[in-house]
C-alpha cells in the first residue's frame, strides 16, 4: 500500500467532460468514478520541500453535479493530501487518507490537554515530589 501526495478534486462529468471509455465500464464502476476523487496533480517530496507544489487556483463558476447534490460545499479550495492511489482505465483515482490523520491529531489533543489538566493540580503536583513520577 503506497500513499503519496496529491492534489484531488471530485469527479463532475459537466466540468471534467465525459469520455467514450465510460461507456465501457460497468454501472457500478461508472458510479465510483461519478462519486470519486480524481487525481489532479502527484507532488514529489522534493517538490513538496522547496514549495514547489503550490499553485494558483481560478475560482470560476461550477457547473451542478449529476449525482451529488451539495457539490459546490464538498470542493474545498485546492490543498494537498494524503492519498491512495487507484487506476481504473485511463481514469487516477485517489482515496483521501488525510481525514484519518485528523481524527487522531484531535483525539490526541484531548487526551494531551487532560492529562496536562490533572498534571497542574497542586496535589498531583505534590503527589510527583514525593513519589518521583506522576501517580
Amino acid at each position: 500500500m503506497s500513499y503519496q501526495l496529491a492534489y484531488c478534486e471530485l469527479f463532475n462529468p459537466n466540468f471534467h467532460g465525459w469520455d467514450n471509455e465510460i461507456n465501457q465500464f460497468t454501472e457500478q464502476e461508472e458510479k465510483l468514478i461519478h462519486t470519486s476523487y480524481l487525481l489532479c496533480l502527484e507532488v514529489d517530496m522534493d517538490d513538496f520541500f522547496n514549495d514547489d507544489y503550490i499553485i494558483e487556483v481560478i475560482d470560476t463558476n461550477r457547473p451542478t453535479h449529476p449525482i451529488i447534490r451539495n457539490w459546490e460545499n464538498i470542493i474545498p479550495s485546492y490543498k494537498i493530501e494524503i492519498v491512495k492511489r487507484l487506476d481504473l482505465g485511463e481514469y487516477t483515482i485517489c482515496v483521501p487518507k488525510t481525514f484519518w490523520l485528523k481524527l487522531i491529531q484531535r483525539k490526541w489533543k484531548k487526551y494531551y490537554n487532560k492529562m496536562i489538566t490533572k498534571r497542574k493540580n497542586p496535589r498531583n503536583l505534590m503527589k510527583r515530589q514525593i513519589y518521583g513520577r506522576w501517580v
